[in-house]
């Protein structure tokens, strides 16, 4: 290579997302030469935690690819990760020292859709331990859901892990623990009565003249003795306990 001629740059792509992170390191012609895999790498873990995976896989990559300090410094490197909308996930991350010739930040989704349509155009749906829909449209950005378990993230992992264990404990106690436990945390007749609205219509209407006679966001010490009346009128066998708080 003539003194003149500039050296070659290598690209880094690492996704770091909430259940693992994994990177790669191609040339400019799109040859893969090196790879690295790691665990979680999502800002909600914390920005140490999150690019200590982050450090982790890139450092595994470039293990691979048999690469010294001269051709890591010639490394462009993206990285996609889980949370980076997070207050002030984005300003830690850049303050933080790397070794290659530039670094960028994305989301974990928009590095995806990225990659998926080579930069154009294009929409992907992305369902792991969160879920998102993303897509880019004559240069306008669009995007569903992807707020983060547990209000949004519909479809994802956690959302159909949190979805089995409620539906464990409605087929365990049915209504029975939705009207102890809505009254435990003070909410209101309607909420409560919205939770038996579903049940067969033999027990409707004796369930109903309970919840209407609950009180009304009143503090655990003054109707706990109450809920446990509750709890045998609807047949509740399993012992409950309460922790009781002092109001002032």
């Amino acid at each position: 290579m003539s003194a003149g001629a500039e050296l070659p740059h290598y690209f880094l792509g690492v996704d770091g997302g909430g259940t693992g992170c994994r990177a790669r390191i191609e040339d400019a012609e799109g040859t893969v030469l090196g790879q690295g895999l790691s665990g979680p790498a999502t800002t909600r873990l914390g920005i140490d935690a999150a690019w200590a995976s982050i450090a982790k896989v890139f450092g595994a990559a470039i293990e691979e690819t048999g690469f010294g300090p001269a051709e890591t410094a010639r490394i462009r490197a993206g990285i996609g990760l889980a949370g980076i909308g997070r207050k002030g996930a984005l300003e830690a991350l850049r303050a933080i020292a790397h070794p290659f010739a530039s670094i960028d930040f994305v989301s974990d989704g928009v590095g995806a859709c990225l990659g998926a349509h080579s930069g154009q155009d294009g929409a992907i749906v992305i369902a792991g331990t969160g879920s998102i829909g993303l897509g880019f449209a004559e240069g306008r950005d669009l995007r569903v859901g992807g707020y983060g378990f547990p209000i949004s993230d519909e479809g994802s992992g956690a959302d159909l892990g949190r979805g089995l264990v409620v539906g464990g404990v409605r087929d365990r106690f049915g209504d029975r623990h939705s009207v102890l436990m809505g009254a435990a945390h003070g909410d209101h007749t309607r909420d409560v009565a919205q939770a038996v609205a579903a049940r067969p219509a033999a027990d409707a209407q004796r369930r109903r003249e309970a919840v209407t006679a609950l009180p009304r966001a009143q503090p655990l010490t003054r109707n706990a003795g109450e809920l446990r009346e509750r709890g045998r009128a609807y047949g509740l066998t399993t012992p409950v306990h309460l922790r009781l708080h002092a109001h002032n």
